[in-house]
């Protein structure tokens, strides 16, 4: 049974019970389960089914089965590009107060960073899915190749 599938169980069972503990047993269980990470298949699931309703700037229904893998690429190329601008946002701040220091504008990039990292994912995941590729399978199988170049013993 899918994850999503159980949630969903948990969701009808949790407004359907009178049981003041009970609601609170599953209630918990199913905030855990929506907190617990991100699998590779629920976000391939989510991108198919949003790349569906997407709309771009303009309000205009956007048909991804157009996009070529060219396309896709050169997107999360501009993805990585804003990643980057954060990414030298962070370290222009650092290097003017010649330390890290935890303030409003440091968070804010960190936030900034957070989104455009989430981003990055996203299109990774997408540009992987027009060429048909896993992506859980191709990260093990990259990850275990490169431990097994550099004579790691940690594997997924």
């Amino acid at each position: 049974m899918k994850r999503q599938d159980v949630m969903k169980g948990l969701e009808a069972r949790i407004s359907d019970t009178t049981d003041e503990l009970a609601r609170q047993v599953m209630t918990n269980a199913l905030n855990y389960m929506r907190h617990s990470g991100l699998t590779f298949n629920e976000l391939r699931k989510a991108n198919k089914e949003r790349a569906l309703q997407y709309r771009n700037g303009q309000g205009v229904l956007v048909n991804d089965q157009n996009w070529t893998q060219t396309d896709w690429s050169n997107a999360m190329a501009g993805e990585f590009g804003e990643l980057l601008i954060e990414i030298g946002n962070f370290l222009k701040l650092c290097d003017s107060v010649k330390k890290m220091r935890r303030g409003d504008e440091f968070n804010m990039i960190i936030e900034r960073i957070k989104k455009e990292l989430g981003d990055n994912q996203t299109y990774l995941d997408l540009l992987a899915d027009r060429f048909g590729i896993n992506l859980g399978e191709a990260t093990r199988n990259k990850f275990n190749e490169v431990s097994n170049r550099v004579g790691a013993d940690v594997y997924l």
